[in-house]
């Protein structure tokens, strides 16, 4: 079914009245813009379940959903690294988290197996902070889990004494190194028992294996394997590159010569590097799986605000071929870590990584599973889930309540824990706009979307408005169809929000929504200046380093003019004028020139408004 836009409604007041409207058409600049705005671009507030790859269109997220956080500990684990695992035999999963705050380590047990009720351990004290990273692996082969932590210069095996995971025996593997980053265990030199992998990326820079000598994880012998600065190790993750049986390593390395590429094991504890590309500078995580299913091992690769797959052609390590994902989704956002899994649960692997807000700004954090379309790791298809917590950042993945599927483990700079749960298929997903200020003194006309809604499916409405942006007050009853506002919002409210809710009762259908628009008639006392149109000019356009703005001569002295970029962020609010021309140096408010892209030039003056579009060279 199709709903079309209704026809503009005028109102015959005892003022003059002159219609506006604003239409959302394109929300692929994902969440984060909680506004006010005085357009509507290409980004939205908050938002769950959708799919916004495609510019001009919002779907469902067919594959997976996920619903409110459930929390774990809110007095425990500041910052912390979240280990998931058995630890105590019962066959459902605990977490043990670190915390920077007290020094310490707990081991919160699953007490009813589906992640509602945790009782908190505490286990053992931090050698040192912060934990940089957790592996859990029954190392010593003894039937129960173990752990492993990165914790300043301390490379350290804690072995689950009894299988209760209460009781714990401390073995420091290595302490002379400065800050550790990353500890996997392994078998690197196949003799049937566990190694470890490590690295060091502060201080020393160094890249290291120690072999298990006595099987158990007692007595450890170091084979270094790499101490040069210009290898500068970000990330490493285990793999059989070449298929000849043995443990190789991929690595991200951030240093004077960046580059991502992989170790091959030769045997006796020797190794060869081989690059797969650089430079590709300010690598931050990467993550290993045979993405395309042709039975060898691919990676994927994030920086910052780009995320790539690079396919192993000849599957022994020796040419790759990358495709891009779908970045960026969010502008000013930095990708975190890379975790590979088959979320959706249909044979193939998948991504799931977090986005946080550069600094400065800050924000609300975004999760982002990356869908594995074709099987092949060629198509991809983005589902956005806003934690609406500020730097949270998700470090695990594991089936938290034992339904079948991945659920998402976080840890919160405030002494939190929490995870979140994915059940499948969406059936429901909403999208909360921008505020928008209309500037003026509107009577608010009419609501219209255009919309494809199959069979079991549908798209509906909640709006609200308010004079004061900081609080935007209750939502109205639910609109289903378009209609007149009348009744549904006070008319005289210069901030308004809207939220489009989607369902489906087929897995197989979703709701697509290509646009939605709010009518008003600005109010203005009546007079020969409300005859005349606002309309302004800005020159040259395209512009390199400066551009002129003309507006009416009739425009009040208390006009302003303001800049947007495409994601409606203000960049700048234009105060230099010369009779019917401000004059704008193409900066930003902090006097930075700004990038070269597309920009809404914005005119108020008085209760009417005007724009304009502006392509920086």
């Amino acid at each position: 079914m199709l709903k079309h836009l209704l026809p503009v409604i005028l109102v015959s007041l005892s003022f003059s009245a002159y219609s506006d409207a604003e239409t959302q058409t394109d929300w692929s600049s994902g969440p984060g813009e909680a506004g006010p705005v005085l357009q509507w671009l290409g980004a939205f507030s908050l938002g769950s379940g959708i799919d916004i790859t495609q510019s001009g269109l919002m779907e469902l997220g067919t594959s997976v959903v996920s619903f409110d956080i459930n929390i774990v500990s809110d007095d425990f684990g500041t910052f912390g690294i979240t280990a998931p695992g058995d630890f105590d035999g019962d066959g459902d999963i605990d977490i043990i988290c670190d915390d920077m705050g007290q020094w310490k380590f707990a081991l919160f047990e699953n007490l009813d197996g589906v992640g509602t009720q945790w009782q908190k351990h505490e286990l053992f004290d931090m050698p040192w902070i912060p934990n940089k990273y957790s592996d859990v692996i029954d190392l010593d082969m003894d039937g129960d889990l173990d752990l492993l932590t990165a914790t300043g210069p301390y490379f350290t095996y804690w072995e689950n004494l009894d299988g209760t995971g209460l009781n714990w025996g401390q073995h420091t593997i290595s302490d002379i190194y400065g800050d550790a980053k990353q500890i996997l265990a392994v078998d690197i030199d196949g003799d049937g028992d566990n190694d470890v992998l490590g690295c060091d990326n502060q201080v020393n820079q160094i890249i290291t294996c120690w072999e298990n000598l006595d099987g158990i994880g007692h007595q450890w012998e170091e084979h270094l394997i790499s101490d040069s600065s210009s290898i500068w190790p970000m990330d490493l993750e285990i793999a059989d590159i070449d298929n000849d049986g043995d443990v190789d390593f991929f690595i991200a390395t951030k240093s004077g010569i960046v580059f991502t590429g992989w170790y091959e094991n030769l045997g006796s504890w020797t190794w060869r590097l081989h690059t797969i590309f650089y430079p590709y500078d300010d690598l931050s995580s990467i993550a290993t799986a045979d993405f395309n299913g042709d039975g060898d091992m691919d990676v994927a690769i994030a920086k910052y605000d780009k995320l790539r797959v690079y396919e192993n052609l000849d599957g022994l390590g020796g040419s790759w071929e990358w495709v891009a994902l779908p970045l960026p989704l969010y502008p000013d956002y930095i990708v975190g870590r890379l975790i590979s899994n088959d979320v959706d649960n249909d044979g193939d692997t998948d991504i799931v990584t977090s986005a946080y807000k550069a600094p400065p700004g800050g924000g609300t954090d975004i999760l982002a599973i990356y869908e594995n379309l074709d099987g092949c790791g060629c198509q991809w298809r983005v589902h956005l889930i806003n934690t609406a917590i500020e730097t949270a950042r998700f470090n695990a993945l594991a089936d938290i309540n034992n339904d079948g599927y991945i659920d998402f483990l976080l840890a919160e700079p405030s002494p939190s824990i929490s995870w979140f749960d994915v059940i499948g298929p969406a059936d429901t997903g909403w999208v909360q706009s921008s505020i928008l200020d209309v500037v003026g003194y509107p009577q608010w006309d009419s609501i219209s979307w255009l919309s494809t809604e199959p069979t079991g499916t549908d798209v509906s409405f909640l709006l609200r408005s308010s004079n004061d942006s900081d609080d935007m007050g209750e939502w109205c009853d639910t609109i289903f169809d378009p209609v007149n506002l009348d009744g549904y919002i006070d008319s005289t409210h210069r901030y308004i929000q809207y939220r489009v809710c989607m369902t489906t009762e087929d897995e197989n259908s979703s709701p697509i929504l290509e646009e939605i628009s709010l009518v008003w008639s600005n109010m203005g006392i009546e007079g020969a200046e409300n005859t005349l149109e606002l309309a302004i000019s800005a020159s040259p356009n395209p512009s390199l380093n400066g551009v002129s703005i003309t507006v009416p001569s009739w425009t009040n002295e208390n006009a302003e003019i303001l800049v947007f970029d495409i994601s409606g962020k203000l960049v700048r609010v234009v105060a230099d004028r010369l009779g019917d021309t401000f004059l704008w140096d193409c900066r930003d408010s902090s006097g930075n020139e700004i990038p070269t892209g597309t920009y809404i030039i914005r005119c108020v003056s008085g209760e009417r408004s005007a724009s304009t579009r502006l392509v920086k060279l």
